[in-house]
């Protein structure tokens, strides 16, 4: 019983030295666990103030990200308006220069017609003015010798009026010969004048016909 006893007492003295040193054991674990849960927890509040750090510095440049993106979008939408606006005015700067082309194209036509026209119109001129030189020198040419032919009916008629007095002083000579021969004399000399005269106007005639033969024959030919 005694050695039961002492056997029981030791090991209950084993038993209570060895829960003294789990009971130290547990209370450096404990130790050590509140000094990690204090880690941890220090950890935890320098990540979530880093990661709310993190986030905030991400929500500010996502914010200047997206104000960036925004000024972007907004340059290109006025460069946009811009370019559309300048293909507007280029589409109707090309149709009024088209519309410009098209009208000096239809003007410098029009004036080509003209240039024709008026080349035609001056050569018909010509032709005309040519016509009308060859018409004013031809009539010149009748009026010349329509002139000629009168200066030459003025002598005829001239000559007709000598040779008229002629014939008139040789009848009246001849009427004289039935007068008393005392005007034989005087009727003799007026004969001879009488036929001097006419002989000078058959003379004066023959010379007029050689002028118009030698006129006729060095008229140019139109």
């Amino acid at each position: 019983m005694k050695k039961e006893l002492a056997g029981l007492q030791k090991k209950n003295a084993q038993l209570v030295e060895e829960v003294a040193k789990l009971t130290a054991t547990n209370d450096d674990l404990r130790s050590e666990l509140t000094a990690t849960q204090q880690k941890w927890s220090k950890d935890k509040d320098n990540l979530l103030h880093k990661a709310r750090q993190e986030e905030k510095i991400r929500n500010v440049e996502l914010d200047a990200l997206q104000q960036k993106f925004a000024s972007r979008m907004r340059i290109m939408e006025d460069t946009n308006k811009s370019l559309h606006s300048q293909l507007v005015q280029a589409r109707r700067e090309r149709d009024y220069h088209r519309e410009a082309l098209y009208t000096f194209e239809r003007k410098m036509s029009e004036e080509q017609q003209n240039d024709e026209n008026d080349v035609k119109r001056q050569k018909e001129l010509k032709q005309k003015c040519a016509d009308m030189v060859f018409v004013f020198n031809k009539d010149t040419k009748q009026i010349q010798n329509l002139t000629e032919e009168v200066a030459k009916l003025n002598t005829d008629l001239k000559l007709s009026k000598e040779a008229h007095e002629a014939d008139r002083a040789l009848w009246a000579v001849e009427k004289s010969h039935i007068k008393p021969n005392k005007s034989a004399t005087l009727g003799n000399s007026t004969v001879a004048n009488a036929q001097n005269i006419k002989a000078k106007n058959q003379a004066k005639r023959l010379k007029n016909v050689k002028i118009q033969n030698t006129i006729a024959l060095n008229e140019p030919l139109y």
